[in-house]
C-alpha cells in the first residue's frame, strides 16, 4: 500500500521538526551508503547486544562482549537505512502523515514521540528475538509511530493511496482508519508468517512502533482550548 496524499490540511506552514528528521535520514544515508554493511554492524540495533543472549549462528556475524554504548544503537539504527528504496518508502509515508501530527502535538513533543516510537520499536523486536545476530536499521518503527497517531488523531482524514491487486496497482480513497489498518494488518500478519524464521524486515518494531503511537498520541496532545460565547 503507497499513499498518494492525504486530503487533511495542517494547520503550520512550515513542519520544522519533521523536515529536520527527514534531512537527517537522507544525510546519514548518503554519508553511509558507501557501505551500507559496515554501518548496520557499527551502529545497527543487534538484539543480542541488549539481552545478553548467546547469539544465533549467522555466518558473517561474530559475538561481541557488551560495551556501554551498544544501547545507544537503538536510536542511532532509526537513520540508517539498507537502500534507496528503503529510505524513499519511509520518508515519503513520513511527509505524508508526519506533518498533520507535527501540528496536533508540537514541534518539541512530536521530537520526543518520534524518537520514543523508535526506542518502542527497537524494543518489540528485540523481546520478539531476544538471541538475533541481525542487525535492524532503518525508520520503520518511527514512522509506524506517526502512523498509529495519525490514524487516531485524524482516523475520519481521507488517505488517497495505490494498492495493489495482482499486479495491477488501483487508485483508492479510504479513510485514515481504514487505510492506515489494512497496513497494521499487514504488518500483523507477516510478523505471524515469520515467526521464529530469520525475516528481511523487523515486522514487529512496526508493531511496536504503532501501538505505541496509537496509545500515547492522545495523552501527548495538548488539549485543545474550549472557547466560550453567547449570543447578546
Amino acid at each position: 500500500m503507497i499513499p498518494l496524499r492525504d486530503h487533511n490540511p495542517t494547520t503550520i506552514a512550515r513542519p520544522v521538526v519533521l523536515i529536520t528528521f527527514i534531512a537527517m535520514n537522507v544525510l546519514v544515508y548518503l554519508a553511509t551508503m558507501h557501505d551500507l554493511g559496515w554501518a548496520a554492524l557499527s551502529f545497527g540495533a543487534i538484539p543480542f547486544h541488549f539481552t545478553g543472549m548467546e547469539p544465533e549462528y549467522h555466518p558473517y556475524i561474530r559475538p561481541e562482549p557488551f560495551e556501554w554504548w551498544f544501547p545507544f544503537r537503538a536510536i542511532s539504527s532509526a537513520f540508517l537505512h539498507g537502500g534507496f528504496l528503503h529510505i524513499l518508502g519511509n520518508m515519503w509515508f513520513l511527509w505524508v502523515f508526519g506533518d498533520n501530527v507535527e501540528a496536533r502535538l508540537g514541534g518539541w513533543r512530536f521530537a520526543m514521540f518520534y524518537l520514543v516510537s523508535a526506542l518502542a520499536a527497537v524494543a518489540a523486536q528485540v523481546v520478539s528475538s531476544p538471541s538475533s545476530p541481525v542487525p535492524m536499521v532503518g525508520a520503520s518503527g518511527a514512522v509506524a509511530g506517526v502512523l498509529g497517531a495519525y490514524m487516531r488523531l485524524f482516523p475520519r482524514a481521507r488517505v488517497t493511496g495505490l494498492v495493489p491487486i495482482g499486479f495491477v496497482l488501483i487508485t483508492v480513497n479510504w479513510s485514515a482508519m481504514v487505510f492506515i489498518g489494512l497496513w497494521f494488518a499487514m504488518q500483523a500478519i507477516s510478523a505471524t508468517l515469520t515467526a521464529g524464521a530469520h525475516s528481511g524486515t523487523a515486522w514487529w518494531a512496526h508493531i511496536g512502533g504503532f501501538v505505541v503511537g496509537y496509545l500515547w498520541a492522545p495523552k501527548l496532545a495538548p488539549k485543545r482550548k474550549r472557547i466560550e460565547w453567547s449570543l447578546r
